[in-house]
């Protein structure tokens, strides 16, 4: 299955801060929504499987995640409530718990808060991740950079940009 690599990576790398430093040596295919949830896998490196190739398809072929809601099969979400459920699904089928919370929420031990920010045009959604990191947030902002801090007034800007802004914090029970 197309996400089982993603979620051993994902289980192996969970809220492992160095793993950027040491572990990602190809940052190419590793988008805001997998830096923001801690995987180290690259797109492209996801083996194939018969009933996965429509999702294979659109990730390699856009290079990115196509849409939000591949992963969970919620493709082309066109409004901020079916692009709030694609999200929340996708983290669902990676293994997931989740509740939103408040921009103030100091995450417990086994958390880690992200921030899920959409834009909607055009009958699709634009997407992008943050995770929070000691208080300050962070995101991959496109395929061929590094993970960097958001400095307040980007972030600010970012905030005002978007139709739907929600945080979330995360965990998982393995």
């Amino acid at each position: 299955m197309v996400t089982d690599a993603i979620i051993t990576d994902i289980r192996e790398n969970w809220q492992n801060e160095d793993l950027y430093k040491a572990k990602v040596t190809n940052w190419n295919y590793i988008n805001c929504f997998m830096f923001a949830v801690f995987s180290s896998k690259p797109m492209d490196k996801i083996p194939y499987g018969n009933s996965e190739d429509e999702i294979l398809y659109k990730i390699r072929a856009k290079s990115d995640f196509a849409e939000i809601g591949c992963l969970s099969g919620k493709f082309n979400p066109r409004d901020e409530d079916k692009g709030e459920k694609a999200f929340l699904a996708d983290l669902k089928a990676l293994g997931f718990n989740f509740k939103k919370v408040e921009e103030n929420y100091k995450p417990k031990q086994a958390e880690t808060k992200i921030a899920f920010m959409a834009i909607f045009g055009f009958g699709t959604i634009n997407f992008h991740m943050l995770r929070e990191i000691d208080g300050k947030w962070y995101h991959k902002n496109g395929w061929w950079t590094l993970p960097s801090e958001v400095d307040q007034k980007t972030y600010e800007e970012m905030k005002k940009k978007c139709h739907m802004f929600m945080y979330l914090a995360i965990w998982r029970e393995d």
